[in-house]
């Protein structure tokens, strides 16, 4: 038999000859999709290389602690410090044993040592001066169990080299008899020969009361103690504040500082140093009461 040939229909062709077009139609949005693409790709590595050209780096700011009178820096817990006063004024005992903590030092003299029996905290200091007897001195010491001397001798006159002397012959007594030794002279001898009165000595005092007024104050004292410590590191440098600072240049006069200022002066130096005695008249025991209370309360 012949093949018969079947005849196709207009709606067969119609398709047909759609189905290239619509191909064509896809591949053509493809390549747009994909252009757009590229074009988004490029632009988005333009745009992260000039940001990254012109952005500025911001560093993160640094602290700088102001110094001066006028500028308090509160560096570390103010009731940390080690603190010292003396009883003259006995109103004062009863705010110690309140307030002061077992490393704080009650200074003493010879004829207030009957007083520490009514100090119930604190490590008691006996401290003795030039016109003192230094053996007698050492035997209070040991009768009521001190185990810190203190040598105060201020003396305007004495040359470097008898300073030096006296002071590594009462810290050799003192080492015999196993006690911390305190060595306090006269603020200029502190502050000129403090790095050789270290080398005898297991604290040196530098008396404030002539800087305390001074504008570079805080300076003034984080200088004398890096040269104190300047030989023997191990030093305890201890300071003494004046409710009473002299005027610069002026010995003469005085300015009374409340307990306000005392704690701002405090605050000040209290970094550089290892203990903040505090000096009164004992008509200005109020303002040691009040520097207890407020740095301890």
């Amino acid at each position: 038999m012949e093949n018969e040939v079947q005849p196709i229909d207009n709606t067969t062709l119609l398709l047909r000859a759609e189905k290239p077009k619509r191909k064509s139609k896809l591949i053509i949005v493809a390549i747009f999709l994909l252009v757009l693409f590229f074009i988004g790709f490029i632009g988005y590595f333009f745009y992260k290389n000039y940001i990254s050209k012109n952005q500025k780096t911001v560093e993160p700011p640094t602290s700088v602690l102001p110094i001066g009178p006028k500028n308090v820096p509160i560096t570390k817990n103010s009731e940390n410090i080690r603190l010292a006063t003396n009883i003259q004024n006995s109103s004062v005992i009863e705010i110690l044993n309140k307030y002061a903590k077992a490393n704080d030092v009650i200074e003493v003299r010879a004829g207030e040592l009957d007083k520490l029996s009514s100090i119930k905290t604190g490590t008691p200091l006996l401290i003795y001066g030039k016109n003192d007897n230094q053996v007698e001195s050492f035997s209070l010491a040991k009768k009521y169990g001190i185990m810190i001397i203190g040598y105060n001798l201020e003396d305007s006159k004495i040359t470097r080299e008898e300073l030096i002397e006296k002071e590594k012959a009462a810290y050799t007594l003192a080492k015999e008899n196993g006690l911390f030794y305190v060595f306090c002279p006269l603020a200029i001898h502190a502050e000129k020969y403090g790095a050789d009165l270290a080398k005898n000595a297991d604290a040196v005092v530098i008396q404030l009361r002539n800087y305390q007024l001074m504008e570079d104050f805080a300076d003034k004292v984080k200088e004398m103690a890096a040269n104190t410590r300047s030989i023997n590191p191990n030093v305890e440098v201890w300071v003494q504040l004046d409710v009473n600072p002299r005027a610069p240049g002026n010995s003469n006069k005085h300015q009374s500082l409340n307990s306000e200022k005392m704690l701002q002066q405090i605050k000040l130096i209290e970094n550089d140093v290892d203990l903040i005695a505090i000096y009164y008249p004992p008509k200005d025991a109020l303002v040691v009461s009040e520097v207890f209370t407020l740095l301890r309360k």
